[in-house]
């Protein structure tokens, strides 16, 4: 067993390019109430134990029983990685976990123990994307893919800094895996390297989603130049890994600046792409559409969790309406519906909490 140093992340998954981005908040409750608990008043902690709590500051100590080889052996069969084995993945992880159970280390160490072990930036960057892939991720096993990607990306693999760059701008901006990081430095410059050349249309998409995080009229103008200029890029190129972030990001942008027209054309071509949030987008853009229900269902179809709600809902509106026109048969047919998809809603706020439940331990 290994003490490593980790940061109380929920979940996380490695972004592969032209892959949705993780989700690295927790767990939406399946149920909210208003009832208020009475319970005893807690003291206020002291400014000190507040420090100790700062998302930004380093991680805290945990133990972590290392996964076995059969763990790497099903995920390399699956993933069908080109320059790593299991058995290199599995001695590249174990090692890595060693080494960062190590008090005191440089700031370059990351980079010096991939050349020390001879470690090519190919073999560390599958290996992250390998553990990133695990049905239940420590939050220690997510911090050390993340440093094996930063450190790929300081050794140069462009694949690594995007792929890296994109997971750390879905967190808050005090939050230690956060994009601005002191950490996360050798991301950041080759990802601004990439941007400035211009020539990468998967670069200029994350260009766009740094100036959408930022939540300003002056940024989301930004962004959506971003975005319409990696959409020419990438349709030169041979392959468009981020052509969906791209599409959803010029619909966001194109909303914030207040034209919908834009918006809705960016989301119906996500769509078309047969993408569960170009559904999802178009049923939150018109939920009196005559295609609300139909869009919802693929997303949900898709496994996209946030329709899960919104469909339940629909097909009890629909079988209330249903009732009361005397349409017995067809009302019946919607309670069916809305009942599995509960179902599946709470079965999904279930895997959550035990997710969570994972990820907090110590």
């Amino acid at each position: 067993m290994f003490r490593l140093t980790t940061v109380p992340v929920r979940h996380g998954r490695q972004l592969l390019a032209g892959l949705p981005s993780p989700a690295v908040h927790s767990p939406v409750p399946f149920v909210t109430t208003r009832r208020t608990l009475k319970q005893k008043v807690k003291p206020r902690p002291s400014p000190q134990a507040k420090k100790t709590l700062r998302p930004d500051r380093p991680p805290v100590k945990v133990t972590v029983e290392p996964r076995p080889l059969s763990d790497f052996q099903i995920r390399i069969k699956e993933l069908g990685m080109k320059h790593v084995t299991a058995q290199e993945a599995h001695g590249i992880y174990t090692k890595y976990m060693k080494a960062v159970a190590v008090e005191e280390r440089p700031a370059d160490w990351q980079e010096k123990f991939a050349r020390d072990n001879h470690i090519s930036v190919a073999k560390l960057h599958e290996t992250a994307t390998l553990i990133f892939t695990f049905p239940k991720i420590h939050s220690s096993e997510f911090e050390v893919s993340c440093g094996m990607l930063n450190a790929a990306a300081g050794l140069g693999d462009d694949a690594a800094a995007l792929s890296l760059g994109r997971i750390l701008q879905h967190t808050d901006p005090n939050h230690y895996f956060h994009w601005d990081q002191p950490r996360w430095r050798n991301t950041r410059e080759r990802c601004r390297a990439l941007i400035e050349e211009g020539r990468d249309a998967n670069a200029l998409v994350l260009n766009g989603l740094v100036h959408l995080s930022r939540k300003t009229s002056k940024d989301d103008s930004l962004a959506l130049e971003a975005f319409v200029q990696a959409e020419k890029l990438g349709k030169d190129a041979a392959r468009f890994d981020w052509e969906p972030a791209c599409l959803e990001g010029r619909g966001e942008a194109s909303l914030r600046l207040k034209d919908k027209t834009k918006a809705e054309e960016a989301f119906s071509r996500l769509a078309d792409l047969d993408c569960a949030r170009g559904f999802y987008r178009l049923a939150k853009m018109f939920p009196r559409s005559q295609s609300y229900l139909d869009w919802l269902a693929k997303a949900a179809a898709s496994g996209l969790s946030e329709t899960y709600e919104l469909l339940v809902d629909e097909h009890e509106r629909l079988r209330s309406i249903c009732m009361s026109q005397g349409r017995e048969e067809e009302a019946r047919r919607h309670e069916r519906d809305a009942a599995e998809w509960t179902l599946i809603m709470r079965a999904k706020a279930t895997r959550g909490k035990e997710l969570d439940t994972v990820t907090r331990s110590s």
